[in-house]
């Protein structure tokens, strides 16, 4: 960023190069990480620590305003996060297996990139913690899925307040043919109980007189649960009314769409 907005303050330092930057700036440490079949190490390279802050953020200071959002901007204090954690099952395990041995070639070249590479491993690795039927497993009958236990947790506030409404949110496996995670979702939510027209996909409001519409009807509490992406859902969604719980299914690339997120709830 320091390179496009001020390079001729950089070069006037003698930091335009990264090592000069990195040098002054910044520190690398060596340390064991877990690799992406979660069950063996890597020694990896990374940054661990930024020095001299105060000059840093001196210079930073003539390209950026700061502004700390606080809570006397008229916003609600969260109650609470829960985290629900599953046990890992056993197919996820084998899995990872197969996956542990895809990067392996990919590090020592034994495969075309384009045939295989790691954004590829990291997207089915999401689909498959998210559950392991979007990457063609079958799933055991004995042990609780994330869709499930999500549905469990939004059934309790669906029947514990009556006119209360509910988001949850999930960026993989949209609603299309065959088994996504929204159908899933829905289908569970039924079967213990809740109405189905009580139950929208924001990717059902296709126009925006439709949205326009359908955020009415949260707004009123005739919609009780709406589902969405980050991108669909996220920005500009004035909603929160009647809103008590938000849920993620699964976790965006960028903190700041984590903070969009939060944000349909976390409202004046």
């Amino acid at each position: 960023m320091q390179l496009y907005l001020q390079p001729h303050r950089l070069y006037e330092l003698m930091l335009h190069r990264f090592d000069g930057w990195v040098g002054m700036f910044a520190e690398k440490a060596s340390d064991f990480k877990i690799d992406i079949d979660t069950s063996s190490y890597r020694l990896v390279t990374r940054f661990s620590k930024f020095h001299n802050l105060p000059e840093l953020t001196a210079l930073l200071a003539e390209i950026t305003d700061f502004h700390i959002v606080g809570c006397g901007d008229g916003l609600p204090k969260l109650n609470g996060r829960i985290n629900c954690v599953l046990k890992k099952p056993s197919e996820l395990a084998d899995y990872l297996k197969e996956i542990g041995d895809r990067a392996d070639r990919i590090r020592y070249g034994k495969i075309d990139r384009r045939t295989d590479n790691m954004l590829k491993i990291t997207t089915d690795v999401r689909k498959a913690a998210l559950d392991i039927r979007l990457v063609g497993y079958n799933k055991s009958t004995s042990e609780i899925t994330k869709t499930e236990c999500c549905a469990e947790n939004v059934y309790k506030i669906y029947k514990g307040s009556e006119k209360a409404t509910q988001v949850i949110f999930c960026d993989i496996s949209v609603p299309k043919q065959g088994f996504n995670i929204y159908d899933e979702l829905k289908s569970v939510l039924v079967s213990r109980g809740a109405d189905a027209n009580d139950i929208f996909f924001i990717h059902d409001a296709k126009t925006e007189s439709e949205r326009t519409t359908l955020f009415e009807k949260v707004r009123n509490g005739d919609v009780r649960i709406l589902i969405g992406s980050t991108a669909k859902l996220g920005l500009d969604v004035n909603i929160q009314d009647r809103l008590l719980g938000l849920h993620h299914l699964d976790v965006p690339w960028r903190p700041a769409d984590m903070t969009q997120r939060e944000g349909r709830i976390l409202r004046q």
